[in-house]
């Protein structure tokens, strides 16, 4: 290896090494928050547009939300990754998406394989949801303001109540599923702003 590959290779690793400690900011209090107000609104509209004890209409409606709030979160990220010019800000961005990425697939898995087993395995989802997207808060949490890590805590804490409900059919409240994630978005941005967006006071 030359002295200029070598040299190149250091500053690669330099480059991840700040990647992984620099604060992302990709992700915006507002977007964020609008996910959140469309889970309650979801939540409240669930009644009238899901037929009642329609548990295949459950996932779907809830699948349907899911994606849409995504779009609204991640949105402006997307659209900043695709005009930013530097690699190293690039790079970032994919690494800390690639943190994300593998509860979003397991979650889709699961909800293909579940929604095929019957209501009882349905009931079983939005435990699972709300606990895999704990984990991808806590894959992330390096990454992003450390009140990240307790939203992450309160998906866990939600998705183990919702589990423990399941049993009685109570899990496919949409309180249940609108107060996780909608609170839960909600409790994001609220650090997003905070931590990242607030313009400190002059005292």
């Amino acid at each position: 290896m030359t002295d200029v590959e070598k040299a190149l290779s250091q500053i690669h690793e330099i480059h991840g090494h700040l990647a992984r400690t620099e604060v992302y900011r990709g992700l915006r209090s507002i977007p964020v928050a609008a996910a959140g107000v469309l889970g309650l609104l979801a939540a409240a509209l669930q009644s009238a547009v899901v037929p009642i004890g329609s548990s295949s209409g459950f996932v779907s409606y809830w699948v349907a939300v899911a994606v849409l709030a995504f779009v609204i979160a991640a949105g402006g990220g997307v659209i900043r990754f695709l005009r930013e010019s530097e690699p190293f800000q690039r790079r970032r961005s994919l690494h800390v998406v690639g943190q994300f990425v593998p509860c979003l697939v397991a979650g889709a898995a699961l909800t293909a394989i579940l929604e095929r087993s019957g209501d009882a395995a349905i009931q079983l989802l939005p435990g699972l949801w709300a606990i895999l997207f704990s984990l991808g808060n806590f894959a992330t949490r390096p990454y992003l303001p450390h009140g990240i890590g307790w939203v992450a805590l309160g998906y866990l804490v939600a998705g183990l109540i919702l589990l423990g409900l399941a049993g009685s059919g109570a899990s496919l409240s949409p309180w249940g599923m609108g107060l996780t994630f909608g609170g839960g978005h909600l409790a994001g941005a609220l650090v997003l702003y905070w931590s990242l967006e607030r313009q400190p006071q002059d005292v």
